[in-house]
């Protein structure tokens, strides 16, 4: 077999043994997506957490203790499942998800799991910190949310990242609280 014939044959071998790579899309949410979603919006400060295994991956449990509830009912804490997290000597990252770290404060829109646990809605994209400023509490989006993708011009949203980055807590508060007396009361 001549050479030329045999390095067509060698990368396709090559490419049968590599291992197949996966990717995900993520569609940007609005607020109004995020406020539907939630059953409960909280500004919390994450306490304690633990990670587990559950069906081959890592997940963390967090209790955040909630300092105001920003619309629906809440509790004075709440446990919040999030994936990825270290057991042992193994540690999974997950990206695009939400991360708890303790002692840092951050608003929250939860969707319960109907056991008691609550998730983020829309992983990170339903996670904003809080950065302390004189004039009061900004919200920063999550910086590991990635690049959105749309399906075209018409499907452009506004996501509540950019909706919602550098703005005080309490002005977001009111478009929250606005729109979720608009989407929950048909409930």
């Amino acid at each position: 077999m001549s050479l030329r014939r045999l390095v067509p044959v060698v990368i396709a071998g090559l490419l049968a043994l590599a291992p197949a790579t996966l990717a995900s899309v993520v569609r940007p949410q609005t607020l109004e997506n995020l406020v539907d979603r939630a059953q409960v919006v909280v500004v919390c400060t994450p306490a304690e957490s633990k990670s587990v295994w559950e069906g081959g991956r890592i997940v963390t449990y967090t209790r955040v203790d909630v300092q105001e509830t920003v619309a629906g009912q809440g509790a004075a804490s709440v446990w919040v499942r999030t994936l990825g997290g270290e057991v042992g000597e193994f540690g999974q990252r997950v990206d695009g998800e939400a991360t708890l770290e303790a002692g840092k404060p951050t608003l929250l829109f939860l969707e319960s799991t109907g056991a008691g646990v609550y998730v983020v809605a829309a992983r990170a994209q339903g996670q904003f910190f809080l950065e302390a400023r004189p004039a009061g509490r900004i919200l920063r989006p999550h910086p590991s949310m990635g690049a959105f993708m749309t399906k075209g011009p018409r499907d452009v949203v506004l996501p509540a990242a950019d909706r919602l980055k550098a703005r005080a807590l309490e002005d977001a508060a009111r478009d929250i609280r606005s729109r979720w007396e608009k989407s929950h009361a048909q409930r």
